[in-house]
């Protein structure tokens, strides 16, 4: 699988799995998550229009940044795919 077919599912699963959350307990839904729902989003249409322009091309700093910052968030809301 390549690295963008694989960081657009996790993306997917991360969010599936903010959403199952929220649907288990109303009081998770704060600022912070919808922030990092977002985000989530704002990254898959980034990583999704830079496919279309360039195939598998290379990701920006950027990119790969903002990657990072979506982890860490979820880590720090005590968010994890591992579970």
């Amino acid at each position: 699988m390549s690295m963008a077919k694989s960081a657009r599912y996790e993306m997917y699963r991360l969010l599936r799995k903010v959403r199952d959350l929220e649907k288990s307990d109303p009081a998770y839904q704060n600022s912070r998550v919808k922030n990092l729902k977002n985000d989530i989003r704002q990254f898959q249409r980034d990583l999704r229009s830079l496919s279309k322009a360039d195939g598998e091309a290379t990701w920006p700093p950027e990119l790969f940044e903002m990657y990072n910052q979506i982890y860490d968030t979820a880590k720090r809301l005590g968010i994890s795919l591992d579970d």
